[in-house]
């Protein structure tokens, strides 16, 4: 089931399964694998590569999503300008209060039937003047 809805093989699923269970981000019922708590958020300060593949491969299939889905599945917007660099920890928080809210929103759903993925791009475009770190 988890494998057809997300396009991936029955493999990765199954490895991914025993991941999340032995961190116990989710645990086998006899329903299935459930979460074990309601809201899980994953952050850090630092550069973890098991987060940065995660998020590489969500950016590919939101690029993937942009071809093969319509806009009334979807959502992409984006705006470009020029800000006060001490302002991101302000942006931040907006951007997880937006999250917060979407997430009350959708446990209101009364049937669950579409998986979707919330991502929230905000970066740098003049990163030539930066150092880039690993």
């Amino acid at each position: 089931f988890y494998a057809h809805q997300l396009a991936i093989s029955d493999s990765t699923v199954a490895t991914a399964l025993v991941r999340l269970t032995q961190v116990q981000l989710v645990q086998k019922t006899e329903q299935g694998f459930e979460r074990t708590k309601e809201e899980l958020l994953i952050s850090s300060k630092n550069h973890n590569l098991a987060l940065k593949i995660y998020h590489s491969s969500m950016l590919e299939k939101a690029r993937n999503a942009i071809y093969s889905q319509s806009p009334a599945t979807r959502y992409t917007g984006t705006e470009t300008l020029m800000i006060d660099p001490e302002l991101l920890p302000d942006a931040h928080t907006i951007m997880n209060e937006c999250l917060d809210k979407l997430l009350v929103l959708f446990k209101k759903s009364q049937e669950k039937s579409s998986l979707i993925h919330i991502q929230f791009n905000l970066f740098e475009l003049n990163q030539s003047q930066k150092k880039v770190v690993s």
